[in-house]
């Protein structure tokens, strides 16, 4: 009889691992960076009694940035936005200079949350506005791609929140 040889299964490569959290990091970083810039650019153009020009959608833009939700509490949604990118961005430096899963562990559900308020705003621009802002739209990709690392975070490193 041949003996063969079994491979024996076992998790993945911690080196492999620790690339993939390198890499989702890095891409967070850059994306928070171009999150602050869409929000930051809305911000502005609040504050200056603008209307943001709409690339795509026409008067999309006009019609959701003077809408009733375009404000909570007095605040635009921009400027909440730019506080949750800045936020993404100091983690993600943070963590590459640190390399502390609790990091990882706040921006997991720092981008859960951020998909989960970008799926709201995205209900408020369909059904109640009834009209789409191309940099909100950017911004809901932004932080769906945000999200998207935070899982790829997850599921290459799943104890992580575990520990």
């Amino acid at each position: 009889m041949e003996v063969q040889d079994q491979k024996i299964k076992k998790g993945p490569d911690p080196l492999d691992v620790r690339i993939r959290v390198l890499v989702a990091v890095v891409l967070s970083f850059f994306l928070a960076f171009a999150g602050i810039a869409d929000a930051l650019y809305l911000t502005i153009e609040h504050y200056q009694h603008q209307i943001s020009y709409c690339p795509i959608f026409g008067s999309g833009c006009e019609n959701v940035l003077l809408s009733q939700y375009s404000l909570i509490m007095g605040v635009p949604i921009s400027a909440l936005g730019v506080l949750y990118y800045l936020s993404v961005m100091v983690l993600m430096a943070f963590y590459l200079y640190r390399k502390t899963k609790v990091v990882l562990r706040l921006f997991v559900y720092l981008a859960t949350i951020g998909a989960l308020f970008s799926v709201y705003l995205f209900y408020v621009q369909w059904f109640l506005v009834e009209s789409f802002c191309f940099y909100c739209m950017l911004s809901a990709i932004f932080s769906a791609s945000l999200f998207l690392c935070a899982m790829i975070i997850v599921w290459s490193y799943k104890h992580i929140l575990h520990n």
